[in-house]
């Protein structure tokens, strides 16, 4: 049996998070427009262990909703990884936790007959909250 990678195996390894900073300092404009975005959104995510209030009549606001979760939980991974702080995986833990308030994960489920959540549909919601939880698995496997 082949022999496995260490965690983090996805999406990034320990080079790619060691290079986010080379990558931020460059002079290159878009690079700075990046660094800026991303540090609002850390300092956003940061602040508050909230998300945005779903305007309930956009389409799929359920998708929509675990978008913004996943953009924390990603930011806060990332910064984490780069940082080493632990406010930051303390913070992953927190938003990991929202969810689970949450009476439906799915739009089908929500707009379906039944008065409570199923486990009868798997869509993108499902999927998104899927990746999600995969990506802090993987990125946190040695403190899990």
């Amino acid at each position: 049996m082949p022999k496995l990678t260490p965690h983090p195996r996805l999406f990034a390894n320990p080079k790619d998070f060691a290079a986010i900073d080379i990558r931020f300092d460059s002079a290159n404009p878009v690079a700075s427009c990046v660094r800026e975005l991303y540090h609002s959104e850390v300092a956003t995510a940061a602040a508050e262990v909230a998300l945005p209030e779903p305007d309930l009549t956009a389409h799929n606001w359920h998708l929509i909703r675990m978008r913004q979760l996943q953009q924390r939980i990603v930011t806060m991974l990332v910064e984490y990884r780069r940082t080493g702080d632990s406010r930051y995986r303390e913070l992953v833990w927190e938003y990991l936790k929202l969810p689970a308030s949450w009476d439906y994960w799915s739009w089908i489920d929500w707009r379906g007959p039944e008065d409570h959540p199923t486990d009868s549909y798997y869509d993108l919601s499902f999927g998104e909250i899927g990746m999600t939880l995969a990506l802090a698995y993987d990125w946190l496997y040695d403190e899990l």
